[in-house]
Parts: C-alpha cells; sequence; structure tokens
C-alpha cells in the first residue's frame, strides 16, 4: 500500500512552538524535516499494522507560503514609512524638551513634563526599533527559506514542494493559497489512487 505525507508546513510549524512553549531551554523539541516525517510515517504505520501489512511511503509534499521581491519590498515601504512618522514624532518631542529647558522657574513642572516626553520619546523609539527589526528578520528569512528550499530539492529524494507567493497586508507578511492547493491536491491524489494512506501534517481545523 502507498502512502503520501502532506505536510502545511506553517502550521506543523506553530504545533512545534505550541509543544515548545513552557519548555525550559535544552529540553526543547525541534526536528530535521526528514527525521520528523520518518518518524511520523513510522508512528503512523505501527499503529495500522493490523490492517495494513505493507506500506510504503512513495512521496512527501510540503506546502508553504514562498518569499518574493514583490512581498519584502511592501514590508520595507510599510516599515519605512512607519520609521519615517516615528523619526518625525521623536523630532517633535525633541523640540518640546528643548522649550522646556529654557523656562526658567517651575523646576518641578519642568521635571515631570521632560519626564513625560521622555516617556513618550520611548515609545515612538520602541515603535522604529521594532520595525527596523521586522525588515531585518524578514530578509533573514527570506534566506533562510532560500536555504531550506535548496536542501529540499537536492537533499531530500521524493519530496515536492508545493508553494503559493507570499502577500503583505498592512505590512505583514501573510501566507495565502496555501490551504486550497493543499487540499485540492489531496483530492486529485486520491481520485487518481496515488495514496492508500494518507498523513496530513497540519494543525489548522
Amino acid at each position: 500500500m502507498k502512502c503520501i505525507i502532506f505536510n502545511d508546513k506553517e502550521n506543523s510549524d506553530k504545533s512545534l512552538s505550541r509543544l515548545n512553549k513552557g519548555r525550559q531551554v535544552g529540553i526543547q523539541r525541534f526536528w530535521k524535516i526528514k527525521l520528523f516525517h520518518d518518524f511520523i510515517f513510522q508512528k503512523v504505520w505501527s499503529s495500522i499494522k493490523k490492517q495494513c501489512t505493507n506500506l510504503e511511503l512513495v512521496k512527501t509534499m510540503i506546502y508553504t507560503g514562498e518569499y518574493n521581491v514583490k512581498a519584502l519590498n511592501n514590508v520595507k515601504r510599510s516599515c519605512g514609512s512607519k520609521i519615517k512618522e516615528m523619526n518625525e514624532l521623536i523630532a517633535k518631542e525633541d523640540a518640546l524638551l528643548n522649550k522646556v529647558t529654557k523656562i526658567s522657574g517651575h523646576e518641578e513642572l519642568k521635571e515631570e513634563v521632560v519626564k513625560h516626553v521622555n516617556s513618550i520619546k520611548q515609545i515612538f523609539q520602541n515603535i522604529k526599533d521594532s520595525n527596523i527589526r521586522a525588515i531585518e528578520q524578514q530578509s533573514k528569512n527570506a534566506e533562510g527559506q532560500k536555504n531550506f528550499f535548496y536542501y529540499i530539492k537536492n537533499k531530500i529524494p521524493f519530496t515536492e514542494l508545493r508553494t503559493t507567493p507570499l502577500v503583505t497586508r498592512q505590512g505583514i507578511i501573510q501566507q495565502k493559497g496555501v490551504d486550497a492547493k493543499f487540499s485540492t491536491d489531496l483530492i486529485l491524489l486520491a481520485q487518481s489512487n496515488a495514496f492508500d494512506v494518507a498523513i496530513l501534517l497540519s494543525g489548522d481545523a
């Protein structure tokens, strides 16, 4: 009998994150994707051996959103706009601080105003920093995905990447269309008798 693994990577990765939540560093669970797939296959086979004495993993299909220039540029544009806005707000707070420090007398009030303005500045700075990190993180993620795709295509036989372009919504990169591709492939391959057993890896009801 033939088996195909269908791995919705983003959702199965979220399942790993939930598994690791609350675990101390050093006992968190991590996997190499081939070892993970082999482990799951053996686990499933051992549970159905009474009904199936021979089961062969013929293919693994990995579903994920794919980074692209448009999505990355949209993130840079959106975050860049927010960084510019925060710089302008910080400059206004600095100008206010400059005026306050020139006022003579009312030292207690001046101290209170300075403290308040500095706290507002810190909020703006935190927003600015988070957007700078977002640009850097998405660039790292794109490079990491490139290496991951190379590994899948060149190191793991009988494994197919099924991707859809990542999109941006309000400056946030999101995966769209993977569920539809996942379910369509599942139905079409079932109709063509490509498998007897399907293993679905997901965290999505």
